[in-house]
């Protein structure tokens, strides 16, 4: 790969499959910015002193990223104290409102600074919102148990989904209740509700909503055993979940870190059959790195030696498990073009809409891209991203900054569908919900630096259904110099 990017960690666990060090790398480097985005980059954070050993700079490191986050959901929070899907939003999200004020109330109980008022009129919105049981009902449920979790006793909330929804409630949905009752205190009323709830969920797919799936309804239902301390149960979840975390398969956001937070709070208050685990590293230079920890995991970097053995060596009797994993930018992007259940189209313009070559581009051009996505049926897919990572030597002109407005000729096209735009220094992504058959993107580009560069793959998906995506590779563009082409 490319010199300096590769990275690599040598983990030992107590227990299979803790493999998910990966899992968590991926969220935290996320590049997408919604309530649900940003409250899952920080939310498993939380527990990770539960399952690995954390030196002090990597300790330092995961509370600045906390506490970014924390900061960082005041640009969502609404005068009625819900949170809006994107920044400076005007609408709610009661999911994402849901999910941050979760994160919040686990932060403030382990000491971070949650502001007070940030803090208080999302406690308001929420008691407002569970007098009516008009939402989704998993939406309502998981309002009245973190209303529970932070100590603001909605019994008669509780009571009303009780009373009015009990037999049409889904399993998670029960243990989700059942939870906020003995959270509550009511442990007989607990009982009564999960005595017939299963482990089992069903096999769906959203593309918003509560951006659910079947992994992250089963990572609620270990939630809640690990909150009525029913650990022979959670300790099946907890191994199926981990088993799967492990494995080489996509996942959602909302599915990895609600996954891992539940993982967390499970080891947390149920390290039972941990012992001391000791012994050393031999790294390939000969430095040797040793070790003893009672936490379910020890892991270590690897900084040099790639390619090369190294040794671990187990002082101690109980079981170990090892696992090592390596990451680096390719010399060679890999990314091919694909469509899945839906087409993407580039067409790079000139000034008059006429086709150009992007592969030779006179420095000082200004240009256009116009990205075209197709899909073959009337229904809406949700939460959509479009995305294109620019060359260094192409520059952004932000129309919209600039009050300036698209061309005559693009008449046609089907534009300012997005719901929120992000432009970067390095690219331009739009976000969407996918409701008609064809929907046009442009941007308005400058060619500024001479010389050779990467265009890297654009990239079309539903940010919470992998079934749902395109993507055009990347290819060498070049900028060449008004001499030259004199």
């Amino acid at each position: 790969g490319i010199a300096g990017s590769n990275h690599c960690t040598m983990t030992i666990s107590q227990r299979p499959n803790l493999k998910f060090n990966h899992r968590l790398q991926w969220l935290i480097r996320y590049p997408y910015g919604c309530i649900e985005q940003v409250t899952s980059s920080v939310f498993p954070q939380l527990y990770l002193q539960n399952i690995f050993n954390l030196d002090e700079e990597k300790t330092q490191k995961m509370d600045e990223n906390i506490n970014a986050a924390i900061n960082k959901l005041r640009v969502f929070q609404l005068s009625n104290g819900g949170f809006s899907y994107w920044p400076n939003g005007s609408k709610v999200n009661l999911w994402g409102t849901n999910y941050a004020g979760h994160f919040m109330i686990e932060a403030k109980k382990m000491g971070y600074y949650v502001p007070a008022d940030m803090y208080q009129q999302w406690i308001k919105f929420q008691k407002g919102k569970s007098r009516t049981t008009s939402d989704h009902n998993l939406t309502n449920i998981y309002r009245v148990y973190l209303l529970a979790l932070a100590d603001e006793a909605p019994l008669g909330a509780a009571n009303l989904l009780r009373e009015n929804y009990l037999p049409e409630m889904s399993h998670p949905e029960k243990w989700l209740l059942g939870a906020a009752y003995a959270l509550l205190g009511e442990e007989a009323t607990a009982q009564d509700i999960t005595k017939k709830a299963k482990l089992t969920v069903q096999d769906y797919a959203e593309f918003a909503g509560t951006y659910g799936s079947p992994l992250r309804d089963k990572a609620i239902i270990l939630e809640c055993l690990t909150i009525m301390k029913d650990y022979n149960q959670g300790f099946l979840l907890y191994q199926e979940i981990a088993r799967r975390l492990s494995e080489d398969q996509w996942y959602s956001t909302q599915t990895i870190a609600y996954s891992l937070l539940a993982i967390g709070e499970y080891l947390k208050v149920n390290p039972a059959g941990e012992e001391t685990m000791k012994g050393e590293i031999l790294l390939p230079e000969g430095e040797k790195i040793e070790f003893e920890t009672d936490k379910p995991t020890y892991t270590w970097p690897i900084t040099q030696g790639f390619g090369q053995e190294l040794e671990v060596v187990i002082h101690s009797q109980n079981k170990i498990f090892g696992n090592l994993e390596w990451e680096g930018i390719p010399l060679k992007d890999a990314v091919p073009t694909e469509a899945k259940n839906i087409q993407l189209k580039i067409e790079w313009l000139d000034e008059d809409g006429m086709v150009i070559n992007p592969e030779s581009i006179e420095q000082g051009t200004a240009f256009w891209g116009h990205f075209t996505l197709r899909k073959g049926d009337y229904g809406t897919i949700e939460e959509m991203a479009l995305v294109q990572i620019l060359p260094a030597g192409w520059e952004i002109e932000n129309i919209r900054l600039l009050g300036g407005k698209p061309p005559e000729w693009m008449k046609d096209y089907t534009l300012n569908t997005e719901d929120y735009l992000d432009i970067r220094d390095d690219r331009i992504m739009w976000f969407f919900d996918f409701d008609r058959p064809r929907v046009d993107f442009v941007v308005r580009l400058n060619a500024v630096t001479v010389g050779e560069f990467y265009l890297p793959p654009t990239s079309a998906e539903a940010m919470y259904n992998h079934h749902y995506r395109a993507t055009i590779a990347g290819k060498r563009v070049r900028v060449r110099s008004r001499k030259e082409s004199n």
